[in-house]
């Protein structure tokens, strides 16, 4: 049954897209795409040390609330943070690891 197929693959891709969307986080997705762009414009690219290392320090370059640059979160608050580099694999956009 093709039709049945297709509309149980929308269904699947719906969930999918419903999934991975910053949980929670009221997102401005220009300002997301602007600020992504101006980081990779300064050269401030994440480095993965997570071959060498299980945890690092590192200096913050950029904080976002979803809506605008800021330069700090409020206890709850969520937002997107680029760190010079991590041991951690970026999971769309989302480090998955601080709660």
């Amino acid at each position: 049954d093709e039709a049945g197929f297709d509309q149980e693959m929308n269904s699947a891709r719906e969930k999918a897209k419903a999934s991975w969307k910053a949980k929670g986080l009221n997102t401005d997705e220009s300002h997301l795409i602007q600020w992504s762009n101006s980081i990779l414009r300064s050269n401030k690219q994440t480095q993965f040390v997570g071959y060498e290392h299980l945890i690092c320090s590192s200096p913050v370059l950029a904080i976002s609330n979803g809506q605008t640059a800021t330069q700090s979160l409020k206890a709850g608050e969520l937002g997107l943070v680029v760190t010079q580099s991590t041991a951690f694999y970026a999971v769309l956009f989302l480090n998955i690891g601080f709660r």
